[in-house]
Order: C-alpha cells, then structure tokens, then sequence
C-alpha cells in the first residue's frame, strides 16, 4: 500500500487512485507416484504470470481555513468519527491520557493530528476537548466520548467535519 500526499486535497480526505491486487504464480511440478499413490512432488519452475499491483492513496495536505460563520479562521479537517462511552469495553477506565474524566466533551485523536487539550467543534456532536487517545485512533480519525453505551452505537460511525478552535501552547519540558 502506497500513501501519497496530494497539495489540492483538503488535510483529512483520501482519495484512492489504483485499488491493489495480488499477484499469481504459475507452478509445474513433478509428481511421482507410486501404486496410485504420490510418494514425491518437486518443484520444475515457476512463472509470474501477474504481477501483484500496489493499492495507492492519496491523503490531503491542503490545510482548509473556514472563510465565513461562527468559525471564520478556524482549520476544518474532515476525520472519521466513531462513539465511545467510558467504562464501556476492555480496557477502559474512564480517566483520559490527560488525567480527565471521559464522557461527553472529551474526545480522543491522534496527537499528531490534532494537539491534545485542544478545543475543537465537531458537527453533529459539539464543542469538545482532545483528551485522549487510543489505540486504533491513527491519523484522521477521532473517538466521540458519550455518556452512555447506548448514545455511542447510536452515533456509530460517519465522516465528520472537526473545527480547531483553539490549541494550547507547546508545553516546557
């Protein structure tokens, strides 16, 4: 799998350009037998007859500022958003990577996205803060913490529009 950055393409969104394949191989063997019965098989040749294909995306690096609304100057970036309740699943707690409690408000990115303690709007959910992560929560994806169990697999799954409003200053180490 091949991941290309494409400039005209906003930060989030991912385009497939070629889907991949395996490739196939074409073996001769030499089978001996013996009473009807195969006692040895060796391998004579064989013969790429299709090469396997690369799948190839792209992913957008064109950052998107909002132009006009309540969020004018504030990055959009386009992420695929799950629901989650806290104390809800296997290892899960209800305390965040930033020491808060989960629930609603408090989202989970990944930091290389999207900065944790940052404030963000997220269309269809509300304001929330990044403050936590997860393990499959990898690049443009964000997990939406929900009061219940029940309000999560509600939510499901969908593509969502994330406002930045806000992103803490780096912290002094």
């Amino acid at each position: 799998r091949l991941i290309r950055p494409d400039a005209t393409l906003p930060r989030g969104m991912a385009r497939l350009v070629q889907s991949g394949r395996p490739g196939t191989r074409v073996i001769r063997l030499a089978i001996t037998t013996a009473d009807g019965r195969v006692v040895d098989r060796q391998i004579i040749g064989s013969v790429l007859s299709r090469p396997p294909q690369d799948q190839i995306s792209q992913i957008g690096t064109r950052r998107v500022i909002a132009t006009r609304g309540e969020f004018a100057g504030k990055e959009i970036l386009h992420m695929e958003a799950t629901g989650y309740a806290p104390w809800h699943g296997k290892g899960v707690n209800g305390t965040t990577a930033i020491g808060m409690q989960a629930g609603r408000g408090v989202v989970a990115v990944d930091p290389r996205v999207i900065p944790l303690r940052s404030e963000l709007y997220i269309e269809g959910y509300g304001r929330a803060v990044a403050g936590d992560t997860g393990g499959a929560i990898k690049g443009h994806r964000i997990d939406l913490g929900f009061a219940t169990a029940r309000e999560a697999y509600q939510f499901g799954r969908r593509p969502v529009r994330v406002y930045i409003l806000s992103v803490p200053p780096p912290r002094r180490k």
